[in-house]
């Protein structure tokens, strides 16, 4: 009888790590919900090159924003602008987006149009400055100037972490692209200008 005890006792044991694989399997479905639950940031922006176009036809499916990422007592609004008939939608940036950089300032945006050739002015402005062009996190910018051309799921974003130098290089160039006659557009970029690195 005895012997017949121990055959059971050997066939109902569990292993001698069972208790903590019972514990792995109880907590893995709340890793994973965890996991999925943060924001994805998978895609990857293009170089200049990939966005950059010499038809001002192309620049009708063009968005761009400008972020200040600096100092502040604040929020900073963003200043965002589309091509005339184009959509404004700055949820195309965020899968792109740097983790480690601060975009919280997108969540106040002042907005803008721009015709194509305004666009393509500005684009080019752009071109005519390499320094302005490498991609890559900077922990010392002050902001960001990001272009997102096309229509989702074929997007394609470009994205360069500003000095405040450069910065006020992009402000020029936004600047001196519109037409002299919308003069409230021009205002608005002095004033995120004022804003971003001074007068």
């Amino acid at each position: 009888m005895k012997d017949l005890f121990d055959i059971r006792k050997k066939h109902h044991s569990f292993p001698r790590h069972s208790s903590q694989y019972l514990l792995l399997l109880c907590i893995l479905p709340g890793l994973i919900m965890i996991i999925f639950a943060v924001p994805s940031y998978s895609q990857s922006y293009v170089e200049f090159s990939e966005i950059w176009s010499a038809d001002t036809a192309d620049y009708n499916e063009f968005q761009a924003k400008i972020t200040y990422m600096g100092t502040q007592s604040k929020s900073v609004k963003t200043l965002a602008f589309s091509a005339e008939g184009y959509t404004l939608d700055l949820g195309l940036f965020i899968p792109f987006q740097y983790p480690e950089a601060n975009y919280s300032n997108d969540s106040h945006v002042l907005t803008l149009k721009l015709s194509a050739a305004e666009f393509k002015t500005f684009v080019d402005g752009i071109l005519a400055h390499p320094e302005l062009q490498p991609l890559g996190y900077n922990s010392e910018a002050v902001g960001a100037i990001a272009l997102l051309r096309g229509y989702s799921p074929h997007e394609k974003v470009w994205e360069h972490m500003c000095t405040e130098s450069e910065l006020r290089t992009v402000f020029s160039h936004l600047y001196s692209s519109i037409d002299l006659a919308d003069v409230y557009d021009l205002e608005m970029v002095l004033s995120r200008k004022r804003n971003f690195v001074g007068p």
